[in-house]
């Protein structure tokens, strides 16, 4: 038996059992055998002086037999499956199965009118300022492109409902993210010496499993970092959360694959491993002339020659909103200008869309969600608001995942919200966004209402001095002036955050929730983080019902009972790094409240309970 036979034979055992490449078993071995003169210098201490070549005969005799033990081992044996595992090539197993959280260093003072950072980070470089972070990337795929040293590939197969949405820079590599109703796609591409982001941590008993994508060896992992029962004592890895990631190297290039699920009433509806193989194997350099399936974008007099009637512009505005696109959609007739909060932001917070033709059916605009095969039913929201000039005086309004793309074509855009009326023989539709709570990037119910009046040529100095705005109230005095009832207000807040403003949703002329929102700048990675305080007056909740959810710690708060309950997840550096979420619940004076944090860290339990205890 020769060293190529014993190679060969060693190789096919182990492709039995493991997909072809996926582990080289010989190299493996090889470094822990001595070689074959130290071989043979032990057999000619022990037994004399044989012939040379029998000597090597049955040097290469034994080695074969002891490889074959080894192999029958690994692969027969439950312990041998797991030293086997223990061979990764691109993820790295963590000595434990939970991993480090960090804890906010947190002070209480008053609320401060100022903004101070959370955490300490340096300022991006003007690469990385120049196309976003990678939770908020902005550039296209050719502008990324001209900025790297190597050809960048995107995917030419990715599932129905899935687009390109940017990218953006990495140290020595590129990010594209793509969306769709599957979810978030992440598609890294870095040099394979980067190691700080090619080499990702994983729990000690995660089950990689080895998989071909073409002809090159990678490895697929299910799970996350992360849960409802993160503490100081660290995060849990949730092996059944639906967050799948695949990883391979083809020649000096780590390719990474990830893909964060989309969330329905039914459950995720993520990628599994047969699609993100799909999608891996179809990389090429993409086409210098991308087609979006729309049509190229024109200027203003250009599509409005093209859709025969003149585009109708606004004389007023949300504050703050820049527009940024216009594009023409031929299907509807519909000429769509869209907007940002600002010309730093990323996602689309309104849309103007106006059409020679009918209204589309509200139903037509629904973002479609599907679990396998199956449709999954959105909740919706529907009615009618009264809008000046408009015919009959009222438009229709949703409230659900709206897809803008369905109207107005182009890439896939997301909002929340849609006002649309008939005047006369000119069709509008209002797309906007709803508010996250940090003050930026909504449009509310009365904006909207505003907004369309203005476009049916009402003055937009009419309700110049309504009354306050219920979803965008910026002061205590305010808020209790909208919702007839004291709110309550904390009297020490944390020193990084500061008070944002205040939303109250009414039914008639009652509050049925109000939010008061405090907020803390970004720390470089896309992100708001701040704390939130909820009074729910009348609720039809009980402490007893939410316990239910799990993962509660019994508290108390003004003497009342109260459940606490503290959540964090690892998003890696592919999606903005560690993320924490704290809540705090208890009932008192008939209603509801809670206290809920997020912030890349932590915040003490104690310092939650002194912020509800402050409340008055």
């Amino acid at each position: 038996m020769n060293e190529q036979h014993v190679r060969r034979l060693m190789q096919d055992m182990v492709d039995a059992a493991f997909q072809p490449g996926s582990i080289d078993l010989w190299s493996r071995l090889k470094t822990q055998l001595p070689a074959t003169p130290a071989l043979e210098r032990q057999r000619g201490t022990a037994g004399g002086n044989a012939p040379k070549s029998r000597r090597r005969s049955v040097g290469w005799a034994a080695l074969g037999a002891s490889l074959v033990a080894m192999a029958a081992f690994v692969l027969m044996t439950p312990q041998g499956r797991v030293l086997a595992q223990e061979v990764l090539s691109f993820f790295t197993r963590n000595t434990t199965n939970r991993q480090q959280v960090p804890v906010i260093q947190a002070t209480l003072q008053p609320p401060p009118t100022g903004v101070a950072t959370i955490i300490e980070t340096e300022a991006p470089s003007a690469e990385e300022e120049g196309c976003g972070t990678p939770l908020s990337p902005r550039c296209s795929l050719e502008e990324v492109a001209a900025q790297v040293t190597f050809p960048l590939l995107a995917p030419d197969a990715l599932p129905e409902g899935t687009t390109f949405s940017a990218a953006t820079l990495l140290p020595e590599g590129a990010l594209l993210r793509y969306e769709g109703t599957a979810g978030m796609l992440l598609l890294a591409q870095t040099a394979a010496n980067a190691q700080e982001l090619t080499t990702w941590t994983i729990a000690r008993d995660t089950t990689v499993e080895s998989v071909m994508i073409g002809e090159q060896p990678g490895e697929f992992v299910q799970g996350w970092w992360g849960g409802w029962d993160a503490s100081l004592e660290g995060m849990p890895w949730d092996a059944d959360l639906p967050t799948r990631a695949l990883r391979w190297q083809s020649d000096d290039m780590r390719y990474t694959l990830v893909n964060f699920p989309a969330q329905s009433p039914d459950g995720p509806l993520g990628l599994d491993k047969a699609q993100l193989v799909m999608i891996a194997e179809s990389m090429s350099a993409p086409n210098a002339d991308p087609v979006d399936g729309s049509e190229a974008r024109r200027t203003l007099a250009e599509v409005e020659q093209q859709a025969g009637f003149a585009f109708v512009e606004p004389a007023w505005l949300p504050a703050g909103v820049t527009s940024y696109d216009i594009r023409y959609d031929s299907q509807h007739n519909a000429i769509c200008q869209y907007y940002r909060a600002s010309a730093d932001d990323v996602a689309t917070t309104l849309v103007i869309a106006q059409s020679g033709w009918a209204l589309p059916a509200p139903e037509d605009l629904l973002r479609k969600f599907y679990y396998g095969d199956q449709e999954i039913a959105m909740a919706v929201q529907q009615g009618w608001l009264p809008i000046a000039g408009a015919d009959n005086e009222n438009a229709a309004f949703i409230e659900s995942g709206l897809a803008v793309e369905a109207y107005c074509g182009g890439e896939q855009t997301s909002v929340h919200r849609a006002l649309m009326w008939m005047n006369g023989d000119r069709a509008y539709i209002i797309f906007a966004s709803l508010d996250a709570g940090d003050g930026r990037g909504f449009v509310t119910v009365r904006e909207m209402q505003r907004l369309a009046g203005v476009l049916n040529g009402i003055d937009p100095q009419a309700d110049g001095d309504a009354a306050p705005d219920p979803e965008r109230l910026r002061s205590l005095e305010q808020a209790e002036a909208v919702a007839g009832e004291d709110v309550r207000f904390p009297t020490v807040m944390l020193s990084n955050v500061r008070f944002d403003h205040i939303a109250t949703w009414m039914v008639g002329d009652v509050p049925d929730r109000i939010a008061t929102y405090f907020n803390g700048q970004p720390v470089g990675d896309g992100r708001t983080y701040g704390v939130d305080i909820f009074q729910t007056p009348n609720s039809e909740q009980t402490l007893e019902d939410l316990e239910q959810w799990g993962g509660y710690r019994q508290v108390s708060v003004h003497g009342n009972p109260a459940i606490y309950q503290e959540s964090c997840w690892d998003s890696t550096t592919l999606a903005g790094g560690i993320e924490c979420h704290q809540i705090l619940t208890w009932f008192e004076d008939g209603a509801q409240f809670d206290v809920t944090t997020y912030f890349p860290a932590l915040v003490p339990q104690e310092v939650i309970l002194a912020i509800a205890e402050s409340l008055e």
